[in-house]
């Protein structure tokens, strides 16, 4: 956890000071979150994220220089600098993908894929609260209960679309209900994330 929030930290300074270039969306307040994930599946099982994805990257194993390395664009980095802020690749995690939402569809297939080969992993999909109303959701939720995948699907809600109050934008704000076939379940309150100018 410590070492999310000092890559965060880190980052946050090199992009005051313009080192980091277009975006940059850290997590603080959400390490514990990935620190227990981490520790509740294997080295197998594999993650698709979204925005947010450094402290994901470092918990499934990429180094503190690699993922500040990417941030910088530097051959270094865990994806040689092409991939920047948002699109961090490891072994295990399929990315940051920066299209709000499109972690679930893809995360969805790599659970199909995952039963198709007879493998004992899971996939686990990491989506925002800003993500939650996006049809392709619903429709892989449809498809992972239907199919019967091993998909664990992860919002990570801080309460804003990028700028918007979640009740601003979505109907029933209590997200880990929205499954509805597939059981949820709330794993943390709040998290210290509060966009700039609220």
């Amino acid at each position: 956890m410590t070492g999310m929030r000092e890559i965060g930290n880190a980052a946050e300074k090199l992009f005051d000071q313009n080192y980091i270039r277009g975006l940059l969306h850290l997590c603080p307040g959400m390490e514990a979150v990935r620190t227990g994930v981490e520790g509740a599946i294997t080295r197998e099982d594999i993650l698709v994220g979204t925005y947010r994805i450094h402290g994901w990257a470092y918990a499934r194993g990429s180094s503190f220089e690699k993922i500040l390395g990417e941030f910088l664009g530097k051959s270094s980095g865990c994806c040689k600098g092409k991939a920047g802020s948002q699109h961090l690749y490891t072994e295990n995690m399929l990315g940051g993908n920066a299209i709000v939402g499109s972690s679930v569809p893809l995360g969805t297939g790599v659970g199909f894929a995952m039963k198709y080969e007879k493998k004992p992993n899971v996939s686990i999909s990491i989506y925002g609260d800003g993500g939650a109303n996006q049809g392709q959701i619903f429709e892989a939720f449809n498809m992972a209960k239907l199919w019967n995948l091993p998909c664990i699907y992860h919002c990570d809600n801080n309460y804003y679309g990028y700028s918007t109050k979640a009740e601003r934008s979505t109907a029933m704000t209590e997200l880990y209900k929205r499954g509805d076939f597939i059981p949820g379940l709330r794993t943390h309150l709040e998290c210290d994330i509060i966009p700039k100018g609220f």
